[in-house]
């Protein structure tokens, strides 16, 4: 048996990969929820910065996570209003929408522990 496939192996690499995509989807919603804060913030250049950054890579990957890609363009068109809470995506400006965020990180976090530990 080639060493690259005994079962221990198979195994790292499948934890690797899971802890790689679990990584990734932590930190996109993190910096998705810092770029809405400087938006409400009326951190508007900050922001366009922010974006350049550290989100345009999201939508250049090659394995695009689409409904981040979806989140990301709600957030972008908030700037494109004089008062981000008259348009169409206000709900990301709300408290509740930071409680989502908090919520989705929590329960990855626990799903990580679960499956590693």
């Amino acid at each position: 048996m080639e060493i690259g496939t005994t079962p221990w192996v198979l195994w790292l690499r499948k934890e690797f990969r899971f802890v790689r995509i679990l990584s990734k989807l932590l930190l996109n919603l993190l910096q998705l929820q810092h770029f809405v804060e400087l938006i409400r913030n009326r951190q508007c250049e900050t922001a366009l910065e922010y974006a350049q950054r550290h989100l345009a890579a999201a939508m250049q990957a090659e394995d695009k996570d689409e409904a981040m890609l979806d989140r990301l363009e709600r957030a972008m068109a908030l700037l494109a209003f004089d008062d981000p809470t008259q348009s169409p995506f206000s709900d990301l400006l709300l408290e509740s929408q930071r409680h989502k965020v908090s919520s989705c990180y929590l329960q990855l976090v626990i799903c990580s522990l679960s499956h590693l530990g």
